[in-house]
């Protein structure tokens, strides 16, 4: 199995609809993440993390994201952030 790298901020008590909801996109994660050859990194967030009010692209996972494609491409980036859990 590959490596996942989790990301957690802002991790607060969920209700229970959104843990199964984060429950659901972690196993996604680790999915993919067994198909793939690159490192998954996996961002659990808040409103600041999913780019709640921002243009889509344009928050700071977007911008980690492209960094390390430009860097080292032997990383794939899962968003999981939701917006409203704070």
């Amino acid at each position: 199995m590959r490596d996942v790298l989790l990301v957690l901020r802002s991790f607060p008590v969920l209700s229970s609809a959104a843990a199964w909801l984060r429950v659901a996109l972690l196993c996604t994660a680790l999915i993919a993440a067994a198909a793939s050859a690159k490192t998954t990194i996996l961002i659990l967030g808040d409103s600041l993390s999913a780019e709640y009010g921002l243009p889509r692209g344009s928050g700071w996972v977007q911008l980690a994201t492209d960094r390390l494609q430009k860097e080292a491409a032997k990383y794939n980036v899962v968003n999981a952030s939701i917006s409203g859990e704070t």
